[in-house]
């Protein structure tokens, strides 16, 4: 696709680069990439700094420490793309180099750094956009900082403790109740055998009597 970065100024070590000059064969006849390249030199000979402008096509620019920069990438069908392009060209890069890994794979240089999503395949695509559309739906999990969906959650989770909480205080007191009606001498149903007739009265039996009565 690309077949030569036809120009660099002011980028590094490039200062007036002129591929059509520089890069030629013993007959003087310009090279272009082929489907497979190697590029090779010492440090600091400018190897990283033309992946950074392969790289700039992909992200859509290129470093501010470099000061008025100017490229222009030649593509195939004497298409031309330069620092002004890198937003509107419709060309699909993907550039593994120093700076993607700076980015991308925090983690080799900080244990506590994690990956960052770098590569989508397929359909995944829809399901990737699908996904975020519900993280930002769902909101900060923070603790004491929830937002959105976990916020309205953390409500209910508190309601539904309160709740939780009267209903077995409620429980309890009448259970408590129930029992004294049942048992508490001298006016439990227990003590009151002439009346009721059932001198191993118990709350249970309370309980179901109660029932029963709710049912009819």
């Amino acid at each position: 696709m690309i077949e030569k970065i036809k120009s660099i100024k002011n980028l590094a070590v490039f200062n007036d680069f002129d591929w059509d000059t520089e890069v030629i064969d013993a007959n003087n006849n310009v090279k272009k990439f082929s489907t497979i390249n190697v590029i090779y030199g010492r440090n600091y000979s400018g190897k990283t700094t033309l992946s950074r402008i392969i790289r700039a096509m992909e992200t859509g620019f290129i470093s501010d420490k470099y000061e008025n920069p100017e490229f222009c990438i030649e593509i195939k069908d004497e298409t031309y793309i330069t620092q002004d392009e890198l937003i509107s060209h419709n060309k699909t890069l993907r550039v593994f180099n120093e700076d993607f890994i700076k980015e991308n794979l925090k983690f080799i240089n900080n244990p506590d750094e994690h990956i960052q999503s770098f590569a989508i395949l397929g359909d995944n695509v829809n399901i990737e956009n699908e996904i975020q559309i519900l993280k930002e739906k769902l909101g900060s999990q923070t603790d004491d900082e929830e937002t959105k969906l976990y916020k309205d959650l953390k409500t209910l989770e508190d309601k539904y403790q309160t709740a939780k909480l009267t209903h077995s205080i409620t429980s309890k007191n009448l259970d408590n109740q129930i029992k004294s009606k049942a048992i508490n001498n001298p006016n439990g149903i227990r003590y009151q055998s002439e009346k009721f007739g059932d001198q191993n009265y118990n709350k249970n039996k309370l309980k179901k009597r109660n029932i029963s009565c709710i049912k009819r």
